[in-house]
């Protein structure tokens, strides 16, 4: 006599729907139905390894899946699923889209023909599951993070070096050190700038000082960048001078000349530059060798959380209603069917093959 593989399925709906679900599904006629009031074979095979054991308690996780199980089966629904929280899935949702967007920036174009049939390879549920629970994504995600933190790190030394040195070429002409630059017992020193339409009154002002000295620095399309040295007799009336004609003063604390900075500015940018091609390459290292998977984990992802807030919808509600039963293997599809075209409102079902020995067949 031929062995007819059967199959076990597992379906939680709205009351709503029971009436008409069921008629179809006695009219379908290969479904078997099973008592639903059985506690999982994982459960009683601990409490019983536990008596064996002479002692009374579980272990406290599966206690804990003991006391998950007994609430959802006090709701109406089965607790085949024990996945993560909603939560914590929308963190690894978005932690994984990042990752995705960060390595599709740096990944290669694939060059020929290959590159018109760049699509996610198919690929079944269960295999999808099997490379999602073997893809590190925190491991992954914190390398990731660190190497796109260090690159926004040379970016920003890099900017900032770039505008510190347009400032310094205000004062390249000056040929000594800035620590150089120091006021006296008897005389101020003063670095700045003021508006270039103010030009003609302030050194016109400046020139009837008989103690000061001024040096234009360098001219820009707005600014005159001057150098002043002036006999504190004569601060009093530089003082106006500087006011009435907007001056503002720069304070720069390095030692060095404006030329050694700027030299030594473009050094630390050249060196950040080179940084920032190792670190691009790490990434597409990874882009390489994580992203299609990144992908096809993102998408088991997005497919877990809809059928947990599914779950949960239920979990929310006394209307709802459980089924479990049995059909033969090869009608699967046709029981997805007649669920599907008998429930107006949503429904999870699941479907296991069962092994030949099971001695619930």
């Amino acid at each position: 006599m031929a062995i007819v593989k059967m199959s076990r399925f597992n379906l939680t709906i709205f009351e709503s729907d029971k009436d008409n679900l069921l008629r179809n599904l006695q009219a379908f006629g290969d479904v078997d139905f099973a008592n639903l009031n059985v506690t999982p074979s994982f459960i009683l095979q601990a409490e019983e390894a536990a008596r064996q054991s002479g002692s009374e308690e579980l272990d406290p996780v599966l206690e804990a899946e003991k006391e998950q199980w007994e609430l959802f089966n006090s709701e109406g629904v089965t607790s085949d699923y024990q996945g993560e929280s909603i939560v914590e899935l929308n963190e690894q949702i978005r932690k994984i889209k990042w990752c995705i967007e960060t390595l599709e920036e740096v990944e290669q174009p694939v060059k020929g023909l290959s590159g018109f049939n760049n699509a996610l390879p198919e690929i079944t549920y269960e295999r999808c599951e099997q490379q999602a629970s073997e893809l590190d994504l925190a491991e992954v995600y914190t390398q990731v993070r660190n190497i796109k933190q260090d690159i926004q790190g040379y970016k920003e030394e890099n900017e900032l070096a770039r505008v510190e040195n347009r400032d310094m070429l205000h004062f390249q002409k000056m040929d000594i050190p800035f620590d150089a630059v120091r006021p006296t017992a008897t005389t101020e020193v003063i670095l700045g700038s003021y508006p270039k339409r103010w030009r003609i009154p302030f050194e016109n002002g400046l020139a009837e000082l008989a103690y000061t000295y001024y040096e234009v620095l360098s001219v820009d399309d707005k600014n005159v960048n001057v150098f002043l040295i002036y006999d504190r007799s004569e601060a009093e009336a530089v003082a106006e001078i500087l006011r009435a004609h907007a001056f503002t003063q720069e304070v720069i604390s390095y030692a060095g000349t404006a030329a050694e900075k700027i030299a030594e500015n473009k050094a630390g940018i050249k060196a950040n530059e080179q940084a920032l091609e190792e670190k691009n390459k790490i990434l597409e290292s990874l882009a390489e060798q994580y992203l299609v998977d990144f992908k096809i984990m993102y998408e088991f992802l997005r497919n877990t959380l809809v059928r947990q807030q599914a779950r949960d919808n239920f979990l929310r509600t006394e209307r709802t209603v459980l089924i479990e039963g049995y059909v033969p293997s090869e009608v699967e599809e046709t029981l997805a069917k007649v669920v599907a075209q008998s429930c107006r409102s949503a429904y999870v079902l699941s479907i296991e093959e069962v092994a030949r020995d099971d001695k619930r067949v």
